[in-house]
C-alpha cells in the first residue's frame, strides 16, 4: 500500500515539475492597424503601427523598426510594451514600431531549401520551397 501511495505521490510531483508555468500575456498597446493587399503574394497582410503617446504632437522624424511576427497574437504587444518602457527610461531613442503579421510563418520566414527532406515536407508545413 505504501509503495502505491509513494508511486502516486512521486508521479504527481514529477508531473507538476514538468509543466511550464503560464506566462501572462502582454497588454495590447494603443496602436493603429491597416490592411495591405499584396498582388505579388496574392494575399492581404495586417500591419500594426505603434508610436509614443505624444508622437501626434511632434514634428520629429523617427527611425522605424519593422518586425516580422508582428501580429497582435504574435510578438507585437511584447515588443511595443518593451520599447515604450525603454524609451520612457531613456535607454533607447524614440522609434516607430511597424508589426507585419505573418500568414504562413514557415513560408514567410524560411528561405528556399536545398535539402531533399525539407522539399519533401515543405508542402505539409507551410509551403516553403
Amino acid at each position: 500500500m505504501t509503495a502505491i501511495l509513494y508511486t502516486v505521490i512521486l508521479f504527481a510531483v514529477l508531473l507538476t515539475a514538468c509543466t511550464t508555468p503560464s506566462t501572462p500575456q502582454d497588454i495590447i498597446p494603443d496602436h493603429e492597424s491597416c490592411n495591405i493587399r499584396s498582388q505579388q503574394l496574392n494575399e492581404e497582410r495586417v500591419i500594426s503601427i505603434w508610436t509614443q503617446a505624444d508622437y501626434s504632437n511632434s514634428t520629429d522624424s523617427l527611425p522605424v523598426l519593422y518586425m516580422a511576427d508582428g501580429g497582435l497574437k504574435e510578438e507585437f504587444p511584447h515588443i511595443a510594451n518593451s520599447l515604450e518602457k525603454l524609451i520612457r527610461e531613456g535607454k533607447v531613442k524614440p522609434h516607430i514600431l511597424v508589426g507585419i503579421e505573418n500568414t504562413q510563418r514557415r513560408r514567410d520566414l524560411t528561405g528556399i531549401t536545398q535539402g531533399d527532406k525539407d522539399k519533401e515536407i515543405a508542402p505539409v508545413v507551410g509551403e516553403s520551397k
